[in-house]
Formats: structure tokens, C-alpha cells, sequence
């Protein structure tokens, strides 16, 4: 993908083993289908912003954000309920990447987040919550990394680290973990 603004409509499938997804673009890519059956691999590579729309999933194959942004914090009303972006497959940031999710963001299809080697002050994974909107950013997925790893927390919300029956959710992850003017 090398546009400077490109909206993937459509559900990508895997139509033979592998295939790669290379994303340089220096502007927008809009996703606002479902990919989680993409199994293949998705490298962003370029300085622009990725952003899932509310409802729809980002891939779900292996995912390297090594520079611009994924923003999974998009959501949308449907009545009574909230919907948000959904995070899948097998995510690794590193360099000038950065991936953010909020409060709504669904992470049910996700295996974890890997951390690694990231140069930028705001680079890594970008934790958002919103204050006041009654409900809190659950973390409930195995975070690893580097010494070199970054784990944001943004916002005025609330941050809820949930076992969900595993061990230390950050066991494996031997970054830093930055809280910029967030509520705890």
C-alpha cells in the first residue's frame, strides 16, 4: 500500500499459504471491513496512521508495526451498546511504531503484543482511556518485550490488568511502563 489515502472496504481472505500485506504509505489507510481472516503477514513500514473503524477487526495473521501509528480507538453507538475497533492476531511494535487502543477496543481475538526495540519517546503500545465514560480499559492479553519495549498509559480512565487466569501479564515483558497524566 503506497497511497496517501487508502480505505480497505473489502474483507481480505487468505487465498494460499503466507502472503504479505506491506504497508509504506506516508498518509491514511482507513480499514472499515473485517480482516481477521487475513492469516498472512502485515508489515507497516511507513510513517502514516492505520485506522480501524469501530466494528471492523485489523488482521488477523502476524502484525509488525516498525513506524507510523494503528489506531484501534475508534468506536461507534448502536443503541445502548458502545462498539470499538477490534485488535487480532499476533502483534510486534518495535522502532518507530506505535499501536493505540482505548477503552472500547475489543482484544478477545489476540494472542498478545510483543515490545521490542522501539526508539521513539512515544513509540510502543499506546494504552488510551477515556475518563468518564463509565467503563474502564481491561488488559487481559500477555504483554512481553525488551528492555527497549514501551507500554503507554494515556488518559484520565482507568487501567484493569486482569489475570484471566494466566500469570503476570507482564512476566515476559522487561520495558518501561509510562503513565502520562492518567488516573490510576
Amino acid at each position: 500500500i503506497n497511497d496517501t489515502a487508502f480505505d480497505l472496504n473489502i474483507g481480505i481472505e487468505n487465498t494460499v499459504a503466507g502472503g504479505n500485506i506491506n504497508n509504506a504509505t506516508t498518509g491514511t489507510v482507513t480499514i472499515s471491513a473485517n480482516q481477521q481472516g487475513y492469516t498472512g503477514n502485515y508489515n507497516q513500514t511507513g510513517s502514516g496512521t492505520t485506522t480501524v473503524n469501530a466494528g471492523n477487526s485489523f488482521f488477523g495473521g502476524k502484525n509488525t508495526i516498525t513506524n507510523g501509528i494503528v489506531d484501534l480507538t475508534q468506536t461507534k453507538q448502536d443503541g445502548e451498546t458502545i462498539i470499538g475497533a477490534i485488535l487480532a492476531g499476533d502483534n510486534t511494535i518495535s522502532a518507530n511504531g506505535v499501536m493505540k487502543i482505548g477503552d472500547y477496543t475489543d482484544t478477545a481475538s489476540i494472542t498478545g503484543v510483543v515490545v521490542n526495540d522501539v526508539v521513539g519517546d512515544n513509540s510502543g503500545l499506546v494504552l488510551n482511556t477515556a475518563d468518564k465514560n463509565n467503563k474502564n480499559l481491561d488488559i487481559d492479553f500477555a504483554i512481553s518485550g525488551n528492555d527497549y519495549g514501551q507500554v503507554i498509559h494515556s488518559g484520565n480512565g482507568a487501567l484493569n490488568l486482569n489475570n484471566a487466569g494466566q500469570n503476570d501479564l507482564f512476566a515476559n515483558f522487561d520495558g518501561v511502563f509510562v503513565q502520562t497524566s492518567a488516573g490510576v
